[in-house]
């Protein structure tokens, strides 16, 4: 906690030095060299046992997917690199039919999309044997959900994103039975 707070108190500092200077020049852009580093994962220490990890707030939307429009209701998820909407219907969980939609498009494997814009999930995208681009996500609560990446029309209100990069899961577990039926995110 001291070092984060020596550090932190450090750049603090150094913005405030900067700023001065950033009015005088017409740009007010700062650019910081960035580096990444990966880290094996072997040499991240694991904590001793497992927090567990509660809610009981879910802010959702309603909002229209597909052509022609199904209504569906998203959890608004900040802690996932990716929205996503249940594919498989059950009796008990309201789902998205992607078979319903013309303008439905599974993410092949050899996309960019695939490639290039799932850098930063947690666990490394793969190919399903219709090589299309598999992604799981897992959560702090320990529950996760499976699927392809798809595009297709999102629909809030009056504006709309035509060919949205989604997951269209179809398997999940979750820590809490009660929101299997009903999470999507």
């Amino acid at each position: 906690m001291g070092f984060f707070f020596l550090s932190f108190a450090q750049l603090l500092v150094f913005f405030t030095l900067v700023n001065p200077c950033l009015s005088s020049h017409q740009s007010s852009s700062l650019i910081l060299p960035l580096k990444a580093k990966l880290i094996p994962s072997q040499s991240i220490p694991k904590p001793p046992n497992k927090l567990s990890f509660h809610h009981n707030v879910s802010l959702t939307v309603s909002l229209a997917v597909g052509s022609p429009p199904q209504q569906v209701t998203m959890v608004l998820d900040t802690g996932s690199e990716l929205s996503w909407l249940r594919c498989k219907r059950t009796p008990a969980a309201p789902s998205f039919s992607p078979q319903l939609s013309s303008s439905y498009r599974p993410v092949p494997c050899s996309s960019p999309t695939c490639t290039t814009r799932t850098r930063d999930f947690t666990v490394p995208v793969s190919c399903d044997s219709k090589k299309l681009c598999h992604a799981i996500l897992s959560y702090a609560d320990a529950s996760s959900v499976e699927g392809n990446l798809a595009t297709d029309s999102f629909r809030f209100g009056n504006s709309g994103l035509p060919g949205m990069v989604f997951g269209c899961m179809d398997s999940g577990t979750s820590s809490n039975p009660d929101e299997d039926s009903r999470t999507t995110g």
